[in-house]
């Protein structure tokens, strides 16, 4: 059970040591008074892709009820090109694929947690170069339920970083303000593919910065 872990407030400190010391153990913290901690997952060379979602998956039996993975469309309307697949971090051979329209987007709703986002890893998919890898894009936050506030984080036009198969670079976000976090984080496509399309396409996505509960 990973969702809420209740503790004596006298543990506390003991875990949070345990939880800086150990790379792979994530804890979700609360005590008597609903105080909430926040921990720090933070973006490490030798540990790429094992961030925020990955630490999710690996504690969290039911994942659905902690995050929401949605796009503007899917390729096809295929399970084949699933939002699920971008964040199946060890295939290296299936990808998440939109429809060919302006602006598509992939979107997570973290719902309970909130993230001050510093760094997000991308991977392309797998295919040769010009194959319609991604280009131009920003990453977006929001706290609005129907998400119509969106700030812009990060950007890139004409990025040449994935123009090949399963090519991986990590970015840092541009955020003004240190003390924002957000429940909804998504991915846009703001420009033409490299092959001159707009079928969004990627193997994976992960996120890295703290983590609110």
């Amino acid at each position: 059970v990973w969702l809420y872990r209740w503790i004596p407030l006298e543990s506390l400190s003991i875990i949070l040591k345990q939880s800086a010391i150990e790379h792979n153990d994530f804890f979700i913290i609360n005590n008597r008074n609903n105080r909430y901690f926040n921990f720090d997952i933070k973006y490490e060379k030798e540990h790429q892709f094992e961030g925020i979602i990955y630490h999710l998956k690996k504690n969290n039996n039911n994942l659905d009820k902690t995050i929401e993975i949605k796009a503007s469309s899917i390729c096809c309307n295929s399970p084949t090109y699933s939002p699920q697949n971008a964040i199946e971090y060890d295939d290296l051979s299936s990808f998440f694929e939109s429809d060919n329209l302006d602006n598509s987007w992939l979107c997570f709703d973290f719902k309970e947690i909130k993230i001050k986002l510093e760094n997000y890893t991308i991977r392309s998919f797998d295919k040769s170069k010009n194959q319609g890898h991604l280009k131009s894009w920003v990453i977006e936050a929001s706290n609005d339920e129907n998400k119509k506030d969106w700030k812009i984080v990060d950007k890139h036009e004409n990025c040449d970083l994935f123009q090949g198969q399963n090519f991986v670079h990590t970015f840092s976000v541009q955020n003004e303000n240190e003390e924002e976090k957000f429940r909804y984080i998504r991915l846009r496509q703001t420009g033409p593919s490299w092959s001159g399309n707009k079928y969004l396409n990627i193997n994976s996505i992960e996120f890295y910065g703290t983590v609110f509960f």
